[in-house]
């Protein structure tokens, strides 16, 4: 794992009004992004929703960067609107896992594991009193690297309290549908 000063720091959304999955990732250290449906990332596969206007270059750039460029060690901020829910370190490669085909209607399979700092938690309030941490900007795409100072040094007192241990376990994969000869 790296040191935190040589990591790179990204944001990723959890959720716009009225579905905050937030919760979900900080209870099982993970952070998750879509779109998900044509399987594992691979660069060729999803070239074809852009080229056939399935899916937009934005959102399967956010897939290719997700998948391809966060590293062990990297710094994670989950965000929900401009406020940040929760600081975490990444540990681990990118999983494609089919148990997050439906998080409040999203298809977001794409998966890394993350260490959440739970124990920062009130610290991420107190700094968001006066104004959210991405609340001096416009807007935030889905997911991104962090590349503003403003953002970085307000969360820079905390890094040096993050800390290891081991992941919390994933939920359980979900029941099998029910088909019509299950619901008589």
């Amino acid at each position: 794992m790296r040191k935190t000063g040589d990591a790179r720091f990204w944001q990723i959304a959890s959720g716009d009004m009225g579905r905050d999955y937030s919760q979900l990732c900080l209870d099982h250290d993970i952070m998750l992004l879509g779109p998900g449906e044509f399987g594992p990332y691979d660069p060729q596969i999803y070239q074809k929703p852009i080229e056939e206007q399935v899916s937009s270059k934005e959102s399967i750039g956010y897939v290719r960067r997700f998948c391809s460029d966060v590293r062990p060690g990297d710094i994670a901020l989950l965000r929900y609107g401009h406020r940040v829910k929760g600081i975490g370190i990444v540990d681990g490669d990118y999983e494609y896992d089919s148990t997050f085909d439906d998080v409040d209607g999203w298809d977001l399979q794409h998966t890394r594991r993350v260490i959440w700092q739970n124990h920062l938690e009130n610290d991420l309030e107190d700094l968001q009193v006066r104004q959210a941490i991405f609340g001096h900007m416009k807007q935030q795409p889905t997911f991104s690297a962090v590349h503003d100072n403003n953002v970085r040094d307000r969360i820079a007192s905390l890094l040096p309290r993050c800390q290891t241990r081991p992941l919390r376990d994933m939920s359980d994969s979900p029941p099998e549908p029910l088909g019509l000869a299950t619901a008589t």
